[in-house]
């Protein structure tokens, strides 16, 4: 099975020839035993029941980008979490990655730890980063949040995120006014990724897409 995190790696079933589009693996939870020793612990997210966890691996894009989707198939409920390898092949080696963005995020950072895509909506997790170590080999543990019920089989899907075309404030979409009435366009943030500007202060941010906007002369 793949319950053994390390080495580079007996166990863990690896993900390979990745590109923009999802390359899918299956999972099952079932029978799976707890990983003892990892450095940061039992992950920041999702509640680890203290047993049931598998993993996977990939490797980031040149340019640092990873996204990872889990489906649930007979699991109800499952967390993901990446993890970075600081030496020896040891669970003691293997940290939890933290995103280097701005501003610092806190320890429970959901961009490499993830419960649920929405919140008391759609309970499958979902992680699309782009601050990762570009060509470097990651770790991904799946496991059951709360209870070892909730496991069970799902697949995981992992491709390099394209971000959008206006996902970075230099480079915005140009919305156009119109008048009278309005002409409502569609976009997306899926795989968008975060600004490093100050942080508005009526929300938190994360995975941000920008627009411009000429105001006509009469307001």
């Amino acid at each position: 099975g793949n319950f053994i995190p390390c080495p580079a790696v007996p166990g863990a079933v690896a993900f390979t020839g990745l590109g923009p589009t999802c390359t899918n693996l299956p999972g099952s939870t079932a029978g799976a035993t707890a990983t003892p020793g990892v450095a940061t612990g039992t992950p920041s997210c999702g509640g680890y029941p203290n047993n049931g966890d598998v993993w996977f691996s990939a490797t980031s894009s040149p340019t640092g980008t990873l996204a990872l989707d889990v489906d649930h198939v007979s699991a109800t409920n499952l967390a993901m979490a990446i993890y970075s390898t600081t030496g020896g092949c040891t669970p003691g080696n293997l940290n939890q990655s933290e995103p280097p963005i701005f501003p610092a995020p806190p320890a429970n950072d959901p961009i490499y730890c993830n419960a649920d895509l929405i919140p008391g909506v759609d309970n499958s997790p979902f992680i699309s980063t782009s601050a990762l170590t570009p060509n470097t080999l990651y770790y991904i543990r799946v496991w059951p949040q709360n209870n070892t019920s909730n496991g069970g089989t799902f697949t995981i899907c992992a491709y390099y995120p394209v971000p959008p075309i206006n996902d970075n404030p230099c480079s915005p979409t140009t919305l156009i006014a119109t008048n009278p009435g309005c002409v409502p366009v569609t976009f997306n943030t899926q795989d968008a990724t975060n600004s490093s500007i100050p942080t508005p202060v009526c929300s938190t941010p994360n995975n941000d897409v920008w627009f411009r906007l000429t105001v006509p002369s009469t307001g």
